[in-house]
C-alpha cells in the first residue's frame, strides 16, 4: 500500500516589517552623502599622492625610495607622502564608517544602537559631524519613541 505524505506543518505568520521613521531614512541619506564626500576627497588625495610621488621619486618603488632616504635630501618629502597616506586611510575608513552608519539608520529600530552610531559619526569630521548632530537632535526629540516629528 502506498505511503501517504504527512499533512503540511502550519506556517508561522510573517512578522510585520520594522517601522523605520522618516527621520531615520533621511539620516541614512545624509550619511551616504557624507560617505560620498569622503570618497571624493579620497580620490583627490590619491591623485595628489601620485603627483607628489612622480615629482620626487619618478618610477622608483617604495623600497628603492626608502633606501634612497638614507642619503638625506628626500626625508622631508617622504614624510609628507606618508602624511598623505594617513589622510587617504582616514578618508576611506570614514567612508566605510558612514556607509555602515547609513545601513544602521535605515534598518535598525533600537534606540541604543542608533545613539552609538550617531556618536561615532559625530566624531568623524568634517562631513560626519553634521549628519551626527542631525541624528542626535532627532534621537533626543524622540526620547525613546520610534516615530519622530
Amino acid at each position: 500500500m502506498p505511503r501517504t505524505a504527512p499533512p503540511p506543518l502550519p506556517r508561522a505568520a510573517p512578522s510585520p516589517p520594522a517601522v523605520v521613521a522618516a527621520w531615520q531614512s533621511r539620516n541614512a541619506w545624509y550619511h551616504l552623502a557624507a560617505a560620498i564626500a569622503h570618497l571624493v576627497a579620497a580620490a583627490y588625495t590619491q591623485r595628489w599622492m601620485a603627483d607628489h610621488w612622480a615629482t620626487y621619486w619618478g618610477a622608483q618603488t617604495v623600497i628603492e625610495a626608502v633606501q634612497g632616504l638614507y642619503e638625506g635630501p628626500l626625508l622631508v618629502e617622504f614624510g609628507q607622502w606618508l602624511l598623505m597616506v594617513m589622510l587617504l586611510a582616514y578618508l576611506v575608513l570614514g567612508a566605510v564608517q558612514f556607509v555602515v552608519t547609513a545601513g544602521v539608520f535605515r534598518y535598525s529600530t533600537r534606540r541604543s544602537m542608533l545613539l552609538t552610531f550617531a556618536w561615532f559619526s559625530i566624531l568623524s569630521p568634517p562631513a560626519g559631524t553634521l549628519a551626527g548632530l542631525h541624528a542626535l537632535r532627532h534621537l533626543r526629540a524622540t526620547n525613546g519613541s520610534a516615530n519622530a516629528p
